[in-house]
């Protein structure tokens, strides 16, 4: 009976661990966004390394646990998580890189023919990167994509949620957050 009851602790774990996290270890939206910017850089050659998903119920779990610390920065992550409802992280390693196409403006190009819109657009020595966003039929930002390609890596993060009340809440908090680095 008792190796019955512990052959039963693996399944139970497995069990809950989905029904909390509620995460993936792949995305197809990843995948996409991972092809349009091998369109932009044709040259470029890039090799799984891990993508992440993080769903609702541990953003909003944690944020709960965050809003009770009684530290202040912990109060205001906890805060700020209320308004996201997805994290999808998802990381490559470069393998070739071929500088004399470090513009990406047709990956750029594919992404907004996809619905996003962006923001900024920033290039250093050796890295670039994009942040983009999506809005709703009301106008409210709903997504936000930031894309980092290096040298060594692309990085691509999506943030899903309700980001305006997010956003307003930053700016709202900007003279405290500021104190605190």
């Amino acid at each position: 009976m008792r190796d019955r009851i512990f052959g039963f602790i693996p399944l139970v774990t497995l069990v809950l661990s989905a029904a909390v996290l509620s995460g993936c270890i792949y995305s197809r939206d990843m995948v996409r966004s991972k092809k349009i910017v091998e369109n932009g850089y044709p040259q470029l050659d890039l090799d799984y390394r891990f993508t992440m998903s993080l769903g609702p119920r541990l953003l909003h779990s944690a944020g709960w646990i965050a809003r009770r610390v009684p530290e202040e920065e912990a109060f205001l992550a906890g805060s700020y998580l209320r308004h996201i409802d997805r994290v999808k992280v998802a990381v490559y390693d470069v393998d070739y890189y071929d500088e004399a196409s470090r513009s990406g403006r047709a990956a750029v190009v594919d992404f907004e023919r996809n619905g996003w819109t962006l923001a900024v657009r920033a290039a250093e020595d050796d890295e670039s990167t994009w942040i983009l966003y999506r809005e709703d039929s009301d106008a409210n930002v709903r997504d936000i994509k930031v894309v980092v390609l290096s040298e060594e890596e692309l990085v691509i993060a999506r943030v899903e949620g309700v980001l305006n009340s997010l956003l307003d809440e930053v700016v709202r908090d900007k003279e405290l957050i500021r104190d605190m680095f």
